[in-house]
């Protein structure tokens, strides 16, 4: 699964499959189009690792840490605002 705001490494990603999401009921919040997906979560997993995250609290602490280091990092405000002001000028 491609996650660029993650480390390859990170341990807590939940499987699960690809579900069309025209599967779902229709509402008056979304319309699926055929070609679009939901990540349907495999609760027992989910579960597990909610378990780990409680027994092992100083490793997922790390964990946290390390990402709240990337995302201020990668999405500073010196970062961002270049790109965003670019993409809003007229060519």
């Amino acid at each position: 699964m491609d996650t660029p705001n993650l480390p390859t490494d990170y341990p807590y990603l939940v499987d699960h499959e690809l579900a069309p999401a025209s599967d779902d009921e229709p509402d008056d919040y979304f319309q699926a189009a055929p070609n679009q997906y939901w990540a349907r979560a495999d609760l027992g997993h989910a579960a597990a690792l909610l378990r780990h995250v409680y027994e092992h609290q100083d490793d997922a602490g790390h964990w946290g840490q390390r990402l709240q280091q990337r995302v201020t990092t990668r999405f500073h405000r010196d970062r961002v605002l270049p790109l965003l002001l670019a993409a809003l000028s007229p060519p």
